[in-house]
């Protein structure tokens, strides 16, 4: 900073001193030794600011003035992007910091619910299935409830038979669901030896027998041993009907389960197709812009750049998207490097590049207000020139409110 005071302020001396030394030429005065002196002093000043701004790269064939004042726009951009990479750092840590307690926060309450592990988002699907999963088992425990109640009101009921039963015939109840099986179990074999005896008295009758044939106890064992192996075979076989008929309910929800997700998986895809063949479109509609309206209007501006390139001193070209490039000392820059003559002569090619392709097969005229107000004598020469080529064709119309800017 002090340096870049020190330079400011020898270069306003020198344009002083050069401004009075024109005009005192002007006025016949002569020059006296103590301003060779002076001369000879700003001539070394000179040389070793040309010295600073080399270190720099800055040297062109303009002068020193003109290689400090690109020096200058320069320090200042660069003084600007400091202070936004610093504002953006300031930010990137607060940013950091907020994002510290919010993880802080999601590990904390994810904690509660024994979600350790895995990403934020992740864990949010394993609770929301546990919650909709949770809420399932609610509803089936408030219907167990509801069949539980009417359960035990009905066993309470038969409860109230037993003990009748049990007072009836004066008999202690130790098992009732045994009372009913010995019950179910009478009254079968009741009616198997009801159709035993009915079936033996019609042999009798059909064989004449009067005495009981031998061996009919032991017979009857026999039967007695394959009705206990049957009921006990049945009591498997009811088992495992329940045990099915289990398995069978809980086999209807995974297929609605499964259908549910077969139809989401078809939803999907379709998404998955528009969104692709949406891609598709927009690329090519991007394409489409580039190849008709980006590509001609930054080759018209190129060309135009091109015939003004011995003012501008430097290959200026034009981005996709529209944005001024120079290079300069084998570097690729923004238009924000340019100074405002240079800007307004690049905004001039760019207005009769949108011209050129906005009217095709027409040729209308030009207003223009005095636009380079801001170009030197020199460099006004040089765009008076073009402009006269450019009048053989189109008409031009020119204000300016000062005789130095006559065309």
């Amino acid at each position: 900073g002090t340096v870049l005071s020190i330079i400011g302020f020898v270069s306003l001396v020198l344009t002083a001193f050069l401004y009075l030394n024109k005009k005192l030429n002007k006025n016949g005065v002569t020059e006296n030794p103590e301003k060779l002196k002076i001369d000879a002093l700003v001539k070394l000043e000179e040389e070793e600011i040309k010295k600073f701004l080399m270190t720099f790269g800055y040297y062109t064939d303009n002068g020193v003035l003109y290689d400090y004042a690109l020096f200058i726009a320069d320090y200042t951009l660069f003084t600007k992007t400091l202070s936004k990479l610093e504002n953006s750092k300031l930010e990137s840590d607060k940013l950091s910091s907020n994002i510290g307690i919010l993880k802080s926060k999601l590990d904390g309450f994810f904690n509660k619910f024994h979600l350790v592990g895995g990403n934020y988002l992740s864990n949010l699907t394993r609770l929301q299935n546990g919650v909709l999963e949770y809420q399932t088992l609610s509803e089936r425990q408030s219907e167990y409830n509801v069949k539980s109640k009417k359960t035990l009101e009905e066993l309470n009921g038969v409860r109230l038979e037993i003990n009748k039963f049990s007072t009836k015939y004066d008999i202690a109840v130790v098992n009732p669901a045994k009372i009913t099986s010995d019950i179910k179990e009478f009254e079968s074999e009741e009616q198997a030896y009801k159709k035993a005896e009915k079936s033996a008295l019609l042999y009798k009758e059909e064989k004449n027998l009067t005495e009981k044939p031998e061996g009919l106890l032991d017979a009857l064992e026999e039967l007695s041993e394959q009705l206990s192996s049957l009921q006990k075979r049945y009591g498997l076989l009811k088992y495992d009907i329940v045990n099915d008929e289990y398995v069978v309910d809980k086999l209807d929800g995974l297929l609605i389960d499964k259908a549910q997700a077969e139809n989401n998986l078809l939803k999907y895809k379709q998404k998955h197709k528009i969104l692709l063949a949406t891609i598709t479109s927009l690329q090519k509609a991007e394409q489409n812009i580039k190849d008709k309206y980006v590509a001609p209007v930054k080759n018209e501006f190129e060309y135009y750049a091109g015939l003004l390139e011995s003012i501008l001193k430097e290959k200026v070209t034009m981005t996709k998207d529209f944005e001024v490039t120079f290079e300069r000392f084998g570097k690729e820059r923004s238009d924000e490097h340019l100074s405002a003559g240079l800007k307004s002569i690049c905004a001039l090619c760019f207005r009769l590049a949108l011209i050129k392709n906005m009217y095709k097969g027409q040729k209308p005229f030009l207003i223009l207000d005095d636009p380079f107000v801001n170009l030197d004598a020199k460099h006004f020469d040089k765009v008076v020139n073009l402009l006269r080529e450019l009048s053989k064709d189109v008409q031009i119309v020119y204000f300016t409110c000062h005789e130095s800017r006559l065309i």
